[in-house]
């Protein structure tokens, strides 16, 4: 029974030995158009759900979002496009004018512009 347990105990440290580990990286992205806290919660609530996203912190006093990804599954062009997406300037990738439509009003680039 011994025998049994010493390998059981054996495979699992051999099985974590083995594990590689995910590289991360980490990044500032500038959102100049972000200016509210619902915004900010927007921003947190969808990008957390990007496949490869481990962390976003979003800070609408100083319009930036610290993210931490998988570099094995996204590079930061992926996370400024998902911004885009959700009608937000990032960095130098400007907001797609469709999402940036649906924006509440304090965030929208135009907010005389009719939807």
């Amino acid at each position: 029974m011994k025998l049994i347990a010493t390998m059981v105990f054996a495979l699992m440290i051999g099985a974590n030995a083995n594990a590689q580990i995910k590289p991360l990286e980490k990044a500032v992205i500038k959102t100049p158009g972000l200016k509210c806290e619902e915004c900010a919660a927007l921003v947190e609530k969808r990008m957390v759900r990007v496949d490869g996203i481990r962390s976003i912190k979003v800070n609408y006093i100083k319009k930036t979002v610290a993210v931490s990804w998988l570099t094995d599954r996204l590079h930061l062009d992926d996370i400024q496009l998902a911004l885009s997406n959700l009608g937000f300037d990032a960095d130098s990738v400007l907001a797609q004018p469709v999402a940036a439509k649906r924006l509440p009003e304090c965030c929208r680039k135009n907010p005389d512009v009719a939807n």
